[in-house]
């Protein structure tokens, strides 16, 4: 009984384990990806951040639309300085999108004119299992 009860607590353990590493595997994609789509947005490379994003991203506004709204939002800013992650959250199917798997990425940005800001950035994961910004928001 003592064997079976050490070998129930070893095996919980290890599942803990393997399940908090997959999330911080997870975790890291997921950042990654946002981190090389906000790169096209801090190189002015807007029509691309467009290119890159979710199709429920790109269905919300035209290439156009992205592209005008970003540069009012972004040139006033200045050039990025300094970016740090600050939370994460997991949601299935936040209000306004559809259904799915989505992790939104809180980052506070330091701009060479504006200062600090934050910058939220919503991933949605695609049935290929990549994550693409499916929204972003400054403040």
């Amino acid at each position: 009984m003592k064997k079976q009860f050490v070998a129930l607590v070893v095996l919980f353990f290890c599942s803990t384990v393997t399940f908090a590493s997959d999330d911080s595997a997870i975790l890291e994609t997921v950042e990654r990806s946002a981190r090389a789509w906000l790169e096209l947005t801090d190189t002015g490379r807007y029509k691309e951040s467009w290119s890159d994003a979710s199709p429920q991203f790109k269905a919300q506004q035209s290439e156009a639309d992205w592209t005008k709204t970003i540069q009012s939002i972004r040139l006033p800013q200045g050039t990025m300085e300094v970016r740090y992650i600050a939370a994460a959250g997991y949601a299935k199917t936040p209000s306004g999108f559809s259904d799915g798997d989505y992790i939104t990425l809180k980052f506070y940005t330091t701009f060479s004119k504006s200062g600090l800001a934050s910058e939220d950035v919503t991933l949605e994961k695609l049935t290929d299992d990549t994550w693409l910004v499916a929204e972003y928001e400054i403040n």
